[in-house]
């Protein structure tokens, strides 16, 4: 966010008007004080998710990752009802997630020696899923700055935000009151 100020005793009024900058991408706030034909307030914000441009997270996500550590994984995949073999399973694998991005369609396969699991969708679009573990949910994802956060609905409801940096990601996974971290680096 870029913000400008023509005299530092002006207050931001939270009445201001928006106005379209003339690039899309950027939206523009602002206010002239009749009083004070010199005073200018100006805002400009940055809209990432505007015209001609999908998201951060679109643009960081794309490559091949591999889990680095993990955290409370176990605790998790108990809260999801997850069975004690495919846990093992679980906690013993290192998965890499492949992600690509076009024109707001994501692919992510997940891969390990034991599972591979390829999820297709569109933002802002329920679809079908079926977990590494089995279990059917439907999902939906929605971009918020650099992270894709999507909500599973099943039997037990979980919520998964990955949280792109440039060379490494924070998948996040939460359900029934446990919270899972896991770290990601970039392979490609």
């Amino acid at each position: 966010i870029l913000a400008s100020v023509i005299l530092p005793a002006a207050i931001v009024d939270p009445d201001l008007e928006w106005h379209q900058h003339p690039n899309p991408s950027i939206a523009h706030r602002s206010r002239q004080d009749p009083h004070h034909p010199i005073l200018f307030i100006s805002f400009f914000t940055n809209n990432l998710e505007g015209e001609g441009r999908e998201s951060m997270a679109a643009d960081l996500a794309p490559g091949t990752w591999a889990l680095e550590k993990s955290e409370n994984f176990d605790e998790y995949m108990k809260a999801l009802g997850v069975s004690y073999p495919w846990r093992v399973i679980g906690n013993a694998a290192k998965p890499k997630q492949d992600i690509s991005v076009s024109a707001g369609h994501w692919t992510i396969a997940t891969s390990t020696p034991a599972t591979k699991v390829l999820i297709k969708f569109d933002l802002n679009k329920q679809f079908d899923e079926t977990t590494p573990d089995g279990r059917k949910v439907k999902s939906i994802s929605t971009v918020e700055g650099n992270k894709l956060i999507t909500h599973q609905k099943g039997a037990v409801d979980s919520v998964i935000t990955r949280d792109f940096g440039k060379n490494s990601f924070v998948m996040t996974l939460a359900a029934k009151g446990q919270t899972c971290t896991r770290h990601y680096k970039r392979l490609s």
